[in-house]
């Protein structure tokens, strides 16, 4: 038997129950972009992952867990505001507010066996793609970079420092 199984539901963390629910809703509704902080608390109502819905849970869906707005006393990265009250998970690419630098998805060992797919889900998306996965676009968008390196130095004097 799992040890998983042994850890009382309570011992869940709101930040982790939070993104919990977001994450069910994204493996229930695949083509829905984001939803409702509504539809979010309204699932935690009635699933009940750590018994009743703790009041931490909507303040962590609000503001704690939200990569995009400034950290209040929660500095976690897990979910992203993309209009007034509606969240997503956090994707590659997100703009997140540099007093954030918290987590972005629970630790497998907090959170019972049965969620550890929807933690694998947050995932998958930032996990690199194969070289030969890259699209024309992916490397277009390169163009530029680098561009202010050694703008002041004289390049052939760079070229010799490299050798050196």
């Amino acid at each position: 038997m799992d040890v998983m199984e042994h850890i009382p539901r309570l011992a869940l963390k709101v930040a982790d129950e939070a993104f919990l629910l977001v994450a069910m809703l994204h493996r229930q509704h695949p083509s829905r972009e984001d939803f409702s902080v509504s539809e979010i608390l309204d699932l935690g109502r009635q699933l009940k992952i750590a018994g009743e819905l703790r009041p931490g849970v909507a303040t962590h869906v609000r503001q704690h867990c939200v990569a995009n707005l400034p950290a209040s006393s929660g500095n976690y990265r897990m979910l992203f505001e993309t209009a007034k009250a509606r969240r997503r998970l956090l994707l590659p690419g997100d703009k997140v507010h540099p007093s954030r630098k918290g987590k972005i998805w629970p630790d497998s060992a907090d959170v019972p066996t049965e969620f550890s797919d929807l933690i694998e889900l947050a995932r998958a998306p930032f996990v690199l793609k194969p070289w030969s996965a890259a699209s024309p676009n992916d490397l277009l968008s390169l163009r530029g970079v680098g561009m202010h390196l050694g703008r002041e130095a004289d390049p052939d004097q760079y070229l010799r420092e490299l050798r050196l």
